[in-house]
């Protein structure tokens, strides 16, 4: 893929991937940054963050990355630097509230998450998909963020339809739709709860 698409939000990607609080977040094993999961996982961030539940998709996650990389590769400069802004306040936001070894990673007691252990396992991308999606509405709302915020991302984790969606065929349009949704429900950011269409 990065040899396929070249231009400005291919550059950006990579350049993003290297945010040290990113790396500490998703703690990737040296083989999958060799193999640029990392930033793939930028990219489906992006590529998500602007799904349209109206688009053609044929619940295919490397499709739809490719198919975003595609069209964005003309990506104008003042874009590029709102993006940048957007991922990097987005990042620094889920470091200080849920931190490394808690983002983008399931409870181990998921009927009791705001108290439960995390799995020490990799990353879930569908997790990371759905948080850095909807704390990033939050930071681009301009809204306070709320005093109980961690506990409202992990509160989620009870809910059986957000769990589903995680865990597996998480690329089907349904449960892409459902995680982010139901995330935004939780946090309850204003004029975002609504739909995740952007």
């Amino acid at each position: 893929r990065n040899c396929l698409y070249r231009g400005r939000f291919n550059a950006l990607i990579k350049r993003l991937a290297e945010n040290d609080q990113f790396k500490q977040l998703i703690s990737l094993p040296e083989k999958s940054s060799k193999n640029m999961k990392d930033v793939e996982l930028v990219l489906r961030f992006f590529a998500y963050r602007d799904f349209d539940e109206s688009e053609k998709y044929a619940d295919n996650l490397t499709e739809h990355l490719n198919g975003y990389m595609e069209n964005n590769q003309g990506m104008s400069e003042s874009r590029i630097a709102h993006l940048e802004k957007l991922f990097t306040e987005t990042v620094s936001l889920i470091f200080n509230t849920l931190g490394p070894g808690v983002a983008f990673r399931r409870p181990l007691d998921a009927q009791n998450p705001q108290d439960s252990r995390f799995t020490s396992a990799m990353i879930n991308g569908a997790i990371f998909e759905s948080q850095m999606i909807s704390v990033s509405r939050l930071v681009e709302s301009g809204n306070p963020q709320p005093n109980d915020l961690r506990n409202r991302i992990v509160s989620v984790f009870s809910n059986q339809e957000y769990m589903g969606s995680v865990l597996s065929s998480t690329a089907k349009r349904a449960k892409v739709i459902k995680r982010t949704r139901l995330l935004d429900d939780a946090i309850a950011v204003q004029g975002v709860a609504d739909g995740i269409a952007r």
